[in-house]
């Protein structure tokens, strides 16, 4: 990614469900990326959130160069999946962001998905949510380090925790 000194970055957010601390936490990193002068952008699921998501992400939407996105994005694995992961990979052609923050598990997922390129890092932020089940579960079994989200953290250049709970595992950058 080549930074230019005072030009300013490129960042687009990813989120399924803009709601609770997950949507606080975006909220506060766009707005204070934005009052540094970035270009900056959210995709955010469609079918939730409601009135009170639609409401902050209307009065979001000036500030922010790269705009609004609301996808249909289910919670769990569904066979749509590739359509709205096609979709991403349009935004993000079109938008070329300098900076992919994937937040949360299926947000996370698509982004990291995206072909490794010079010009785009690819950061992700688990935020403890809808993946995450007792291992001795069937869902807990697929959605697993091994076999879920957590196998994709070699596509990440940094995984950036919002509580101590929540570290980076060995090899990947902590951000």
């Amino acid at each position: 990614m080549p930074l230019i000194e005072g030009q300013p970055l490129r960042i687009l957010h990813a989120v399924r469900a803009p709601v609770g601390g997950i949507f606080r936490h975006i909220m506060d990193l766009a707005n204070g990326q934005a009052d540094r002068g970035h270009h900056v952008g959210i995709i955010a699921d469609s079918l939730t959130g409601g009135e009170r998501a639609e409401a902050a992400l209307k009065e979001i939407a000036p500030r922010l160069k790269l705009g609004v996105h609301r996808l249909a994005i289910r919670r769990e694995p569904f066979p749509t999946d590739v359509l709205v992961w096609a979709h991403f990979m349009r935004l993000i052609k079109r938008l070329k962001p300098d900076v992919l923050h994937g937040h949360g598990a299926k947000a996370g997922a698509f982004i990291r998905l995206k072909a490794r390129s010079k010009e785009t890092i690819r950061v992700y932020t688990p935020h403890g949510g809808s993946l995450h089940y007792p291992l001795n579960t069937v869902k807990g079994a697929m959605y697993s380090r091994r076999a879920g989200p957590g196998c994709l953290n070699r596509f990440s250049a940094s995984i950036s925790g919002v509580s101590a709970g929540i570290r980076p595992p060995s090899g990947v950058a902590a951000g």
